[in-house]
């Protein structure tokens, strides 16, 4: 028996504690999913990012201060090994256009990066890469 329901928060702060607070809970025997609900896929269709090198202590909220200007995120991922940060993620925002302007961090260095930025498409058929001299100064 499948169970699920939608919830809507009034603010993206209230969604966010909710999903690091449940998700991964176990209730009556069933481990809980809680997620940003994804849209159809006409409209995140080619907007799935994977972004590397970012800093180990990043945690997700660190990941959704340094993108949400580019645009609306539906979702993204800190990837984890037993309980340890790999500096590698996955945004996937609403529209092509916002992932499109968030590649500008490609090459770029956040606090406390080591190395530059690597964000990329995560779509093999539509992976945008860029070199790093399209971005250097």
């Amino acid at each position: 028996c499948l169970s699920y329901g939608f919830v809507k928060y009034i603010n993206e702060s209230s969604a966010y504690l909710a999903i690091q607070s449940l998700n991964g809970k176990e209730i009556l025997n069933k481990k809980l999913k809680v997620s940003y609900a994804k849209p159809s896929w006409d409209i995140s269709k080619n907007s799935k990012l994977y972004i590397t090198n970012l800093p180990e202590d990043f945690t997700q909220r660190d990941l959704i201060r340094a993108f949400r200007r580019y645009g609306e995120i539906i979702e993204s991922r800190l990837l984890e090994r037993t309980n340890e940060r790999v500096g590698v993620a996955f945004i996937i925002f609403k529209n092509y256009n916002d992932a499109l302007n968030a590649c500008s961090l490609h090459g770029k260095y956040l606090p406390g990066c080591i190395k530059k930025l690597q964000v990329k498409f995560a779509d093999q058929n539509r992976r945008k890469s860029h070199s790093s001299s399209e971005h250097e100064s």
